[in-house]
C-alpha cells in the first residue's frame, strides 16, 4: 500500500487486519519519513521470529519463512512443517531453522505426555531442505534458559544456560561445544569463532566480574578482557552481565552490559555514577578487544535491551520497560517496548513504542541506508492489545501480533 504524499496516513480496520493473519501485510511506504517515523512496516501472525538478512530480513510466520527487502516487500516465501515453534537464523545463503518441541506432561487428560524434541535444519536459497540433525531431548541445553539459535557468515550455534554447540551451516556436522556458565551470551564472529561474554554474581562482601572472550573456529582464545564492579556494599549482592551483543563490520562488537554499584572499571578506564546503584554501558569493542568507546546511560533497573545494532555513529539499542522510564523515556503503567541511540558522547535518542496491552521490542536489524528495522510484539493484557506509534494506532483486538517497522533514528 503506497503513499503517494507526504501526508497521507493508513488507517488500519480490525476487517483488514483480520485478512492479513495468514501472510505479512505491508502497512505503508513512506519514501520522506523524518526521524521516528515508520517508514515501511508490514504486520506478521499472532507466532513469529524475525532474523536479518544481506537484503532485508526473514519473518518466520503463519506456516512459512518470508523474505522481505528493506523496503519491507515480499521477495519469496518457502513452506515450513515445525513440530513446536521456529527460531530461524541465516548464515550467507542458508536458513537455518531451530524447530523447538517442548513436549507435554502427563497429566488426567493425557496420561502418556510426549517428550520434547529438538531439530536442525537447513534450507537454500530456493528452499530445499540441504540437511537435518534431530537432537532428542536436547540434553546438552537443559536449563532455565531455553535454547537459542544464532549463526554468522561462517557458523550457527545453538546455546542453552550450560553448553554452546558450534556447527557448520553447510553440513550440519557439529564442530565443537563449549561450556557456559549461566546467564552467559554467545555471538558467531564472521569466521567461525565465537565472541562469548559471561557475567557474575557475588554476595558482598566483594565485587562481580564479567569476562568478554573471543574465540577462532578451533576454540583457541584470541583475546580476553576483563571487567569488574566497585560495588563494596555489604548488605546487597555484586553483579554485571551483558544483555546484548552483535557484530561489527571490522572484526570487533557492540555491547550492552548491565551492573550494580557506583563504578566500572573497564581495564583502560571506569566509567562512574557517584551514589548510583548501578546503571548500562553501552561499549564498542575493536578486533583486538580493546574499548574504542563506552558510555553510561541513565535507565531505570526495569528496563532491558533485547538487542544492540552498529548505527551510525553509534549504537541502536531495543527492548521493554515498565514503571519508571528514567531520563531518557516516559513513565509507563503497563509493559512498552523502546528503541535508543547511544553515540559515544553518550547522548541517548529514545522513542517508547507504547499503547493498551503489552509493547515489546524483540529484535533489531540494520536498514542498509542508516535506518532500522524493528520487530515489536503487541499482545493483550485484560483487555486490547493497542500499539501505539508514529502518531498511528494498530487495533489488533485481543490478538497478539508481531510488526516489523522500518524507523529512522
Amino acid at each position: 500500500m503506497a503513499c503517494s504524499t507526504r501526508r497521507m496516513r493508513l488507517v488500519l480496520l480490525l476487517i483488514a487486519l483480520s485478512a492479513c493473519l495468514g501472510q505479512p501485510c505491508e502497512l505503508r511506504q513512506l519514501e520522506d519519513a523524518t526521524a521516528g517515523e515508520v517508514r515501511h512496516g508490514v504486520a506478521l501472525g499472532e507466532d513469529a521470529d524475525v532474523t536479518a538478512t544481506a537484503g532485508g530480513v526473514a519473518c518466520r510466520t503463519c506456516g512459512g519463512i518470508y523474505y522481505l527487502d528493506h523496503e519491507l516487500r515480499q521477495r519469496r516465501r518457502v513452506g515450513v512443517a515445525l513440530a513446536g515453534d521456529g527460531l530461524i537464523a541465516v548464515s550467507g545463503d542458508t536458513t537455518l531453522v531451530f524447530d523447538r518441541d517442548f513436549g507435554e506432561d502427563a497429566d488426567a487428560d493425557n496420561d502418556v505426555g510426549r517428550p520434547r524434541n529438538f531439530q536442525l535444519f537447513a534450507l537454500s536459497a530456493t528452499g530445499g531442505e540441504l540437511w537435518r540433525v534431530d537432537f532428542g531431548t536436547g540434553e546438552m541445553w537443559h536449563g532455565s534458559l531455553q535454547p537459542l539459535l544464532v549463526a554468522g557468515p561462517a557458523s550457527a550455534v545453538i546455546y542453552g544456560d550450560f553448553a554452546a554447540s558450534v556447527f557448520d551451516p553447510a553440513t550440519g556436522a557439529m564442530r565443537q561445544s563449549i561450556p557456559l556458565t549461566q546467564g552467559t551470551q554467545v555471538l558467531p564472529d564472521a569466521t567461525g569463532g565465537l565472541f562469548i561474554g559471561s557475567g557474575a554474581f557475588v554476595f558482598n562482601p566483594g565485587t562481580a566480574s564479567a569476562t568478554l572472550r573471543h574465540l577462532d573456529a578451533g576454540g583457541a582464545e584470541l583475546w580476553t578482557t576483563t571487567w569488574s564492579t566497585t560495588d563494596t556494599r555489604t548488605t546487597d549482592a555484586s553483579s554485571i552481565y551483558f544483555e546484548a551483543m552483535a557484530r561489527t563490520m571490522d572484526g570487533g562488537l557492540v555491547v550492552a552490559a548491565r551492573f550494580t554499584g557506583p563504578a566500572l572499571d573497564l581495564g583502560d578506564r571506569i566509567l562512574q555514577r557517584p551514589g548510583a546503584a548501578g546503571g548500562m554501558v553501552i561499549a564498542v569493542i575493536d578486533g583486538g578487544g580493546g574499548v574504542r568507546w563506552a558510555s553510561l546511560i541513565d535507565t531505570a533497573a526495569n528496563l532491558t535491551i533485547a538487542q544492540i545494532v552498529p548505527a551510525g555513529d553509534g549504537v541502536e539499542i531495543g527492548g521493554a520497560y515498565s514503571g519508571v522510564g528514567g531520563r531518557i523515556l516516559p513513565d509507563s503503567e503497563d509493559v512498552d517496548g523502546y528503541i535508543a541511540h547511544v553515540d559515544p558522547a553518550g547522548t541517548v535518542a529514545a522513542r517508547a513504542i507504547g499503547g493498551e496491552g503489552f509493547q515489546i521490542v524483540k529484535a533489531l536489524a540494520p536498514g542498509g541506508d542508516g535506518s532500522v528495522h524493528v520487530t515489536v510484539l503487541n499482545a493483550p493484557e485484560q483487555g486490547r492489545a493497542v500499539m501505539r506509534v508514529d502518531g498511528r494506532s494498530y487495533d489488533d483486538g485481543t490478538r497478539r501480533r508481531w510488526y516489523v517497522l522500518n524507523m529512522l533514528p
